[in-house]
């Protein structure tokens, strides 16, 4: 009778150890995914935009891809990334739940994808006149003493015929300039020249002798001259 006990009990033992190393063995895998704190995704869980739009709120791709991020000064890598540039969200990808889930924007200082080229994401604060500020975050093209921006947002729009969709995205992007705390979007070429204190002539030639204009391509436009005055800075 005792041997029977105590194979009973050794059993009972071995199954506590088993479901203890499987749940030490899932937490493992959760923290290596989303190694963040319960404070840090407390944005609840994301919902998918409506069916019934064409298109999608994302960045380049709506798939999750591996990207690093940093929060609270602490920097993460390949780690599941999505981001929904309509509401300026990040999105992760909950592992244990199987669920997309909100990073809370408060506390992330940067990100980057890889969509397929590297972009490279800062949160601004104080720009709250600018209409698509939202979150803070956008993309950091040059950086150094000023700081060339790009804000990447998308809109909906109503159909005017009846179908399958009733509406759809629209992206677009705006360039924004920041120096010594101050930002502004440029929106004329004449903004960033007296916004970063540089002389238009030598340099519009230059410009034109690569085949660079503002309207046609104010990313490398605005790239050239601001890396143009951070060359200058001592």
């Amino acid at each position: 009778m005792k041997s029977i006990f105590f194979s009973i009990l050794g059993s009972l033992f071995l199954n506590v150890i088993t479901i203890a190393q499987a749940q030490s063995e899932l937490e493992r895998t959760y923290l290596t995914n989303i190694p963040f704190h319960q404070e840090v995704i407390s944005g609840g869980y994301y919902v998918d935009p409506p069916p019934n739009i064409e298109g999608n709120p994302y960045f380049k791709s709506k798939s999750f891809e591996n990207g690093t991020i940093t929060i609270n000064g602490l920097t993460y890598e390949s780690v599941p990334l999505l981001y929904n540039i309509q509401k300026d969200q990040i999105i992760t990808f909950h592992p244990v739940h199987s669920q997309k889930i909100l990073l809370n924007s408060e506390k992330i200082n940067a990100f980057i994808l890889f969509t397929p080229e590297k972009s490279v994401f800062v949160q601004i604060e104080n720009n709250d006149t600018y209409p698509h500020h939202n979150s803070g975050f956008y993309e950091l093209v040059k950086d150094g003493d000023a700081q060339l921006l790009c804000k990447h947002y998308k809109t909906t729009s109503a159909k005017k015929e009846v179908g399958k969709y009733s509406g759809y995205f629209t992206e677009d992007s705006d360039y924004l300039l920041k120096k010594n705390k101050q930002v502004i979007v440029v929106k004329k070429r004449k903004q960033a020249f007296e916004f970063l204190g540089l002389e238009k002539k030598e340099l519009l030639k230059e410009l034109k002798k690569n085949g660079i204009y503002f309207r046609g391509n104010p990313r490398a436009f605005l790239g050239f001259l601001t890396a143009y005055h951070n060359q200058q800075v001592p």
